[in-house]
């Protein structure tokens, strides 16, 4: 017993550490306990006092009576707990509400959204199709037309599946730890969870997901006390997978389910089940008139890291790191320590008592292990076989440990943590689970107790950044770092934070910023270019073409960058041009062949400018220049053809257009087939 509270102990100051430590450290890469730099020097000194109180109240025996009350009420008044336990979810919810939505893929949301309340788009169900249609239905329940709105209409949506959440984990706690005790700290333990921000507003699907994998673990639950037949565990499972594609993942937890029905002699049961589903899951592709194209998601880049640097330009585009990166395991790291604290602190506490402690005891979760009894008095040290339920959740867990080392977060891990973010409940009920079958009562809870509130602070920092406005930008500013982001995930990185001091309304100069900073890493990206020019509009054409002249000089006249301005000035010119802005075209192309004067497109456009102010001499020796460099530039010969009949020299008018038609220009042929055109 004390050598394991001195072990929690430990484990609580060390994460304290680590988060003080954070204060002095690369944000970028401590990003997954770096948050008291955001909140300033206040939290920093509430956080490390309470950690201090924590440490002095376990040492002083005050815990163990809050532990004992805690239980019994849980026992005793469940419906009384299970409320203020809800009570104190909604306040948490109101208090960490989420105002500022950049983590994970929510402008994609935003702006698909906001397309389809328009009538200009239509939903995109993606791989998420129930997660996604979930949530249109709440926006258009909320009659959403303002960004505010969509805002709320998410906090609401959230909060709803927050309380689904609350019940099914509290049913499945008490299916999993028939002990009083046990079933109390392991509720609190799983209500301290970072990823329970999902239902704050946050502006993605997990929150969705978060609740489906809640409900296939109570029907995994009830199906091993043999409270309801398999039916209800598969169908739970193909609700979830409908959530979203990636719980398919536990797939191995329902065949564990499918092999203990079969062990209990219910093949019939499991038939049916398995049965059931899958004509279901026929009846509702039919429904729905299912088109794969539809509810898929499609990107040209694989969905794993690489062994080596890629050579594909697209792989390299989308890869943070390889998979062996030190990077990669840093951000493992910081992702374990996010959403995992609870669990690494009851492994980490369990080896450090695995000496002090003689199993013998009854298992945590109520189920037969078929293990001996232990005899400490020859130092009998045996651990009891894992239960059915720990089998249940390991195999849920196992395969989406494994695709979380190999998955490619093209967003940048620190920002796609909600990818893996639900799974993370499956972990920590596994740990618990492991836990109380092997710590004897009462040390169990009261040790466990002090890792729960230890981590629950830790929670709570995350909830504090990630629910604030400032903080929240700040850091997600520092993580946009190239170690950890692939080229991909920093212009993602800098279009979402762009986008939203843009309807925030906080002017264009810190956009511009970002795409300044953005392109002076990867200068050989227009869209960087076209993003500041874009922001800085206002400033009119004059600034914007000495912007692309500026930036040709910046680069030192290198090839791949002045090839990308004079394509941006084009681009602006012919813009221009279509607007009747003459003025304004004619100076980008003249930027266009300050930075390269041997430029064809820019020479035609230029003349074009001329010829519609009937400056036609000008013109054709613009037009002129043009096929000089361009020989073959049939619009360009057919320009020069209009100049030169304008100045009345048709006999030159005959052989340019003559020549526009030889290379295809059907307006030359046309003329000449006519004979419109005369020596």
């Amino acid at each position: 017993m004390k050598t394991g509270l001195a072990a929690a102990i430990i484990v609580v100051t060390i994460l304290a550490a680590l988060h003080l430590a954070a204060l002095f450290l690369p944000p970028g890469l401590t990003w997954g306990f770096h948050f008291l730099e955001f909140l300033g020097p206040v939290h920093v000194a509430a956080y490390a006092l309470l950690v201090a109180l924590l440490v002095a109240a376990v040492r002083t025996g005050r815990i163990d009576p809050v532990v004992d009350r805690l239980g019994a009420a849980c026992r005793d008044r469940a419906t009384l707990f299970f409320t203020a336990s809800l009570a104190l979810f909604v306040a948490a919810g109101f208090a960490f509400r989420i105002d500022v939505p950049l983590l994970g893929d929510s402008w994609f949301l935003v702006t698909n959204f906001a397309g389809a309340l328009r009538g200009t788009e239509e939903i995109l169900p993606r791989h998420e199709p129930l997660a996604t249609y979930y949530l249109s239905f709440v926006i258009g329940l909320f009659g959403v037309k303002t960004y505010q709105g969509f805002l709320t209409a998410f906090f609401a949506g959230g909060m709803v599946l927050g309380a689904g959440f609350l019940g099914t984990t509290f049913a499945a706690t008490r299916l999993l730890f028939p002990e009083h005790r046990e079933r109390a700290i392991a509720w609190l333990t799983v209500c301290s969870l970072p990823c329970l921000v999902l239902f704050f507003g946050y502006v993605e699907t997990y929150a969705v997901v978060l609740f489906a994998l809640s409900l296939y673990t109570l029907a995994g639950a009830l199906y091993l006390r043999g409270r309801v037949p398999f039916v209800v565990p598969a169908v739970a499972f193909l609700l979830q997978a409908l959530t979203h594609y990636l719980t398919v993942l536990t797939l191995p937890g329902l065949c564990y389910l499918a092999w203990i029905g079969l062990r209990r002699g219910k093949r019939n049961d499991v038939a049916l089940g398995v049965g059931f589903s899958c004509v279901a899951f026929l009846l509702i592709l039919i429904a729905i008139g299912f088109d794969v194209a539809d509810y898929v998601s499609q990107v040209p880049h694989k969905h794993y890291l690489p062994l080596f640097t890629p050579d594909d330009q697209v792989e390299r585009y989308s890869s943070p790191y390889t998979l062996f990166s030190p990077f990669h395991f840093l951000d493992l790291a910081n992702l374990s320590l996010l959403l995992l604290a609870p669990a690494i602190g009851m492994v980490v506490v369990r080896f450090a008592m695995r000496r002090s402690i003689s199993p013998g005891g009854t298992g945590g979760t109520g189920e037969t292990s078929g293990a001996r009894t232990a005899n400490p008095a020859r130092g009998d040290t045996l651990i009891p076989p894992p239960s059915d339920s720990e089998w249940f959740l390991l195999a849920c867990v196992l395969p989406v440990a494994l695709f979380g080392f190999v998955a490619k977060f093209d967003l940048g891990t620190a920002r796609d943590w909600d990818v893996l973010g639900p799974y993370s409940f499956l972990f920590v009920l596994l740990a618990l689970a492991w836990w109380f079958r092997r710590i004897p009562p009462p040390a169990s809870t009261r040790i466990l107790s002090v890792i729960t509130l230890g981590t629950l602070l830790n929670g709570l920092l995350w909830w504090s950044v990630v629910g604030s406005d400032s903080p929240a930008v700040d850091r997600f500013r520092t993580l946009m770092d190239h170690r950890l982001n692939g080229q991909g995930g920093m212009y993602s990185a800098s279009l979402y934070l762009s986008r939203y001091y843009r309807q925030m309304g906080r002017g264009s100069e810190e956009s511009a910023e970002l795409w300044l900073q953005y392109l002076l890493r990867y200068p050989g990206d227009i869209r960087a270019y076209r993003n500041v020019l874009t922001n800085t509009k206002e400033e009119g054409a004059t600034a914007a073409a000495d912007k692309i002249r500026g930036w040709s000089q910046a680069f030192n006249r290198n090839p791949l960058t002045d090839a990308t301005m004079v394509t941006l000035a084009l681009e602006w010119g012919n813009a221009a041009l279509a607007e009747n802005r003459d003025t304004d075209a004619e100076l980008f192309f003249e930027a266009a062949l300050d930075v390269d004067k041997r430029n064809a497109p820019a020479w035609n456009n230029l003349g074009t400018v001329h010829a519609r102010r009937e400056e036609y001499a000008a013109a054709a020796a613009m037009f002129n220049q043009a096929v000089e460099l361009d020989p073959i530039f049939a619009d360009a010969w057919f320009n020069l053809g209009r100049a030169w009949l304008a100045t009345g020299r048709s006999t030159e008018a005959r052989q340019a257009f003559s020549e526009s038609a030889r290379l295809g220009n059907r307006s030359a042929r046309s003329l000449l087939s006519t004979g419109t055109v005369q020596p």
